[in-house]
């Protein structure tokens, strides 16, 4: 059985080729990358047993093949590669970035077992809703999003009209709640503590996800305001700044959160973050805590919770 799903690119990303400092030319979404974030979903929604339900959709050497995924399409056409400036310490340049564009890509997918579709779909659209690709893939860098064809896999998941969806960072709230909800509904969590915690990444309710403040479009290749709002600098649990936000103090452990960016309607981007603390620990009154609430305006969870 084949399905697909159509994708563009919203935020710049950085996906590099042979040369893991430069881009293709044209910048491709490449299949290793793809399935490897899919992979991550899949374990993130996957409760008390990750391996299993990855082994079950994605295949293991056990198990033989599983779900295959191919990918045709450009991301940018011709490339238009974003170098972000110089770090002003270090001196070090980050490598080229890949700007947003128009372009569709289609990522197909070959399921050997048509019972594999509602568990697929789930975790595709997780990942195109609350994840991205690339690296700093955690930073909203590499944000893509769904565009809704006839027939394609996520057509009979849920309905989605952009024109209405993405008309404003309300509605938008409204869109992530009714597609979470399906989604834990066939990813059931085994249990739904106050806090997650654990070695892996794990979504397990509506609680865990936060929609930001409509923010101005304009990645400036030299690092314009509103990329230094989404992706600035930000305090460790020391209260030390470091250059990538949400760093951790050493020794270093992934991540608690993660966002991407969606492009509403109007032009406008609105930041979405979800959160999953490795550890039994919530976001302390710091650079980090004041970035999230007055920068990208987040406060409330879709299930209508503060941020503490």
């Amino acid at each position: 059985m084949m399905t697909h799903v159509s994708v563009n690119l919203i935020s710049p990303t950085m996906i590099g080729g042979q040369d893991t400092q430069a881009c293709d030319d044209p910048p491709t979404l490449r299949v290793p990358s793809i399935r490897g974030m899919l992979r991550f979903w899949t374990r993130a929604l996957a409760g008390g047993s990750p391996r299993q339900a990855e082994s079950d959709i994605w295949g293991s050497t056990e198990t033989g093949q599983g779900v295959s995924v191919l990918c045709t399409g450009w991301l940018a056409s011709p490339c238009r590669h974003l170098v972000i400036r110089a770090n002003a310490d270090h001196g070090a340049v980050r490598p080229p970035m890949v700007q947003p564009g128009l372009e569709r890509v289609h990522i197909r997918f070959r399921l050997p077992d048509p019972q594999l579709l509602p568990r697929l779909r789930a975790v595709v659209w997780t990942w195109l809703h609350l994840g991205s690709i690339g690296r700093r893939a955690r930073r909203g860098y590499g944000s893509l999003q769904w565009v809704p064809e006839t027939g394609d896999l996520l057509s009979e998941f849920i309905d989605f009209k952009p024109e209405k969806d993405l008309a404003s960072r309300d509605t938008l709230r409204t869109y992530l709640a009714k597609g979470l909800t399906k989604t834990l509904e066939i990813h059931p969590p085994m249990i739904v503590p106050d806090r997650v915690t654990g070695d892996w990444f794990r979504l397990q309710t509506p609680d865990q996800v936060f929609v930001g403040r409509e923010l101005p479009d304009g990645y400036d290749p030299a690092g314009g305001s509103t990329e230094q709002t989404l992706h600035g600098l930000a305090e460790d649990s020391r209260g030390h700044a470091h250059g990538e936000l949400g760093s951790s103090a050493k020794p270093r452990h992934a991540s608690p959160m993660m966002w991407r960016v969606f492009r509403l309607a109007t032009g406008k981007l609105v930041p979405v973050m979800t959160w999953s603390p490795l550890r039994t620990a919530s976001v302390p009154p710091s650079g980090l805590h004041d970035y999230l609430t007055s920068n990208l305006g987040i406060s409330r969870s879709l299930a209508g919770n503060p941020l503490t």
